[in-house]
């Protein structure tokens, strides 16, 4: 009897363990596939010498990256970005100041991202503030 409920607690105990492990690989799965991307750029000096505003359409993957956490992201033909995942669906903070970015996938097949710095203009002698903003929405696998 006691053998019994000895191997009961362990196949217990090794499905646990393999289902943990799995959890982000397969949360990370939903995310994979063909999306719709538009991306906004806006950008302009103070004082104001200069202002570019362009939003664009695109239709790219989202991909497995190298680690277990990580996702890449083409947005375009050439701009590839590749992220790593907390468990909660936000991005990881990997920005260098004076840039900030946040993002996060609100579920399955939406994602959102934001990219901003600030930097010395050399032109106008002015503060260049740039900011690139990603709205995704999955539509296949």
């Amino acid at each position: 009897m006691k053998s019994i409920q000895f191997t009961k607690f362990i196949i217990t105990f090794v499905l646990l363990i393999l289902w943990s492990n799995c959890t982000k690989d397969l949360c990370l799965d939903n995310y994979i596939g063909n999306w719709n991307f538009k991306v906004i750029i806006d950008s302009h000096t103070l004082p104001v010498t200069k202002e570019v505003h362009d939003t664009t359409n695109y239709q790219g993957t989202i991909t497995r990256g190298e680690t277990n956490d990580e996702l890449k992201i083409q947005y375009s033909d050439t701009h590839i970005m590749a992220v790593h995942l907390n468990e909660d669906g936000t991005l990881s903070d990997y920005c260098f100041q004076p840039s900030n970015c946040s993002g996060s996938f609100s579920n399955d097949n939406t994602f959102k991202y934001h990219y901003g710095k600030q930097q010395r203009d050399i032109e106008s002698s002015g503060t260049l503030f740039y900011s690139l903003n990603i709205e995704g929405y999955k539509i296949s696998n």
